[in-house]
């Protein structure tokens, strides 16, 4: 990760989590969220203070540079690649499923912009006396919105790496990441939505014959085990649709389009 790259992604790290940030060649100057502040800034008794009195609290504006030669100061802070900080945004970043960053490799000679697009991969769990399950594969485009299914084996054939190449360069997404999964996930719950619900209706009448067997031998049990045979039943037949994202990934495409792909 060159001082570049990692100005990069610290730059898509807070911009994901609605932080304002303004870029000079150096670094990176930050209004931290309150969410942010609370969770990188180590300020709890601050925080806790503020809450306490009934005020709202003032989250940091932080400056985050590769330049070692820039004076340290209280609001500025040097950052590179085996530094705690880093390290932290990473694992922050792992834990919300946000940190996988590939580019397109291309024979560019000139200038050349890189679309960015979020990938969600994810799964879906169909659960009641039995248990199904499938996977999806989102993409969107982080400017347009245009979105697409499958996008694992739409982008496979491509060149994509951790690194930029020469003569490529990123443009800013202009739908924040939580936005677009947000979209995605109100894509599948609409295609849910339209699905055949048999097996749901036939879980429930399941249900209903256990529970109606259970309450004509209720004299037999003790109340306490009675309730929890009930509720056992309830669980084991109930039907639940489970949505998981388990991977997120932000691909710079050179297309902006993929709709003839």
């Amino acid at each position: 990760m060159t001082q570049t790259n990692l100005l990069d992604f610290i730059h898509r790290y807070f911009h994901a989590y609605d932080c304002l940030c303004e870029r000079d060649a150096q670094g990176i100057k930050v209004q931290l969220s309150e969410a942010e502040d609370k969770k990188l800034m180590n300020r709890p008794f601050y925080w806790h203070y503020r809450e306490k009195i009934g005020l709202k609290g003032v989250p940091m504006t932080r400056y985050f540079h590769t330049d070692q030669t820039l004076a340290r100061g209280p609001d500025n802070e040097y950052v590179e690649h085996a530094g705690l900080r880093v390290k932290q945004l990473e694992n922050e970043a792992v834990k919300h499923g946000s940190l996988g960053i590939f580019y397109e490799q291309t024979q560019a000679t000139e200038p050349t912009p890189l679309i960015p697009w979020l990938l969600v991969n994810g799964q879906i769990s169909y659960q009641c006396q039995n248990r199904a399950e499938r996977t999806y594969s989102v993409g969107i485009q982080l400017h347009s919105g245009e979105m697409h299914e499958n996008m694992m084996h739409k982008v496979s054939g491509r060149a994509l790496k951790e690194s930029l190449s020469n003569y490529h360069y990123t443009l800013n997404p202009i739908i924040k990441y939580p936005s677009a999964v947000k979209r995605v996930h109100a894509r599948l719950l609409e295609q849910l939505q339209q699905e055949s619900t048999d097996w749901a209706f036939h879980a429930l009448k399941e249900r209903d014959k256990e529970l109606q067997l259970l309450h004509h031998v209720k004299e037999a049990f003790e109340p306490n085990y009675f309730k929890k045979k009930e509720k056992e039943i309830e669980s084991r037949y109930t039907p639940i649709i489970e949505l998981k994202t388990i991977q997120t990934a932000v691909i710079y495409l050179k297309d902006r389009s993929l709709l003839t792909f």
